[in-house]
């Protein structure tokens, strides 16, 4: 497993200016819209731009407070109210303290994060090789004494490489560990980057023609704008259909 490298901390660290230096900066926005190639004459800039706004909160990787209030705000049902307080009050941890073997590839030292949407997250900026991950949800594990861990089957966009990771999302933020091989994609102060880190091309559903038709599940998954941007990522990728072969091991 690996550490967030210290230039990548640094990053982050610089990340709530930048997103302060974007609010006052609607050309950079525009520029980074159009090299998306989502910029089309359905919409004004204008209207792209109250929704890149709207989208922005969505797009941060915040610090613990402003993980829990994603938390709050996926969990909203007030059924489900249990859920929020037992993340709340779960581990504050990269690790879990009694997981045992590699780190997020088995289920009994499952990756913490702060409920589906950490899941979501962390899983949009995970890299294997540079390339980013399609994902869905395949099973939900019980390991950790009466605890649920969640497996995700992933492959990366160029399908070379597939994986399955274990998740706990009952902690109050997400990890900043990632298991071993994987790296880190951190905000850079670019438009562009910043709306790809955000995407999500997977779902924690799961599907049985996985990696295809995944589609729908991909604009259920992410907001107006970041759907688009996600669909079309996806539809790129999977252009050459003969590239994806599930390995038997996995």
């Amino acid at each position: 497993m690996d550490k967030i490298d210290d230039k990548s901390k640094q990053i982050q660290k610089s990340h709530q200016y930048s997103i302060e230096r974007l609010k006052n900066n609607t050309g950079l926005i525009q520029r980074g819209l159009k090299d998306l190639g989502i910029v089309s004459d359905d919409l004004t800039i204008d209207q792209y731009l109250a929704e890149f706004f709207a989208e922005l909160d969505e797009m941060k990787d915040g610090d613990r407070n402003s993980q829990e209030d994603e938390l709050r705000a996926w969990w909203s049902d007030p059924t489900v109210k249990y859920l929020i307080e037992k993340a709340l009050n779960g581990e504050d941890c990269d690790e879990i303290h009694d997981g045992l073997g590699d780190f997020g590839l088995t289920p009994t030292n499952p990756i913490p994060v702060n409920g589906v949407v950490g899941e979501y997250k962390y899983l949009n900026r995970l890299r294997f090789n540079g390339e980013r991950l399609i994902y869905h949800r395949i099973d939900i594990v019980v390991e950790l004494g009466s605890e649920v861990v969640d497996a995700y089957d992933v492959v990366t966009m160029d399908g070379k490489h597939w994986n399955t990771l274990f998740f706990d999302f009952y902690h109050p933020r997400r990890s900043k560990t990632v298991p071993a091989g994987y790296t880190y994609s951190p905000d850079t102060g670019s438009v562009k980057e910043l709306i790809l880190n955000a995407c999500t091309i997977g779902t924690d559903s799961l599907v049985e023609t996985f990696p295809f038709e995944m589609e729908e599940f991909i604009l259920n998954a992410n907001r107006n704008l970041l759907g688009k941007v996600a669909r079309n990522l996806y539809k790129e990728a999977i252009k050459d259909k003969g590239k994806f072969f599930r390995p038997e091991s996995i």
